[in-house]
């Protein structure tokens, strides 16, 4: 899975009140930050 949305996007899409308060669900959830996770995951694109 992709995206060329920031993570403040996705976290305003996705209903979050804040930034922060997406950051913290989302470490407590997957210990990881979502900049890690993204990091992690992102696809080479060719």
């Amino acid at each position: 899975m992709s995206t060329s949305l920031s993570i403040n996007e996705i976290s305003q899409m996705c209903g979050y009140p804040s930034l922060q308060y997406f950051y913290s669900v989302f470490k407590k959830e997957y210990d990881v930050t979502p900049k890690e996770y993204r990091d992690r995951h992102s696809e080479v694109m060719l």
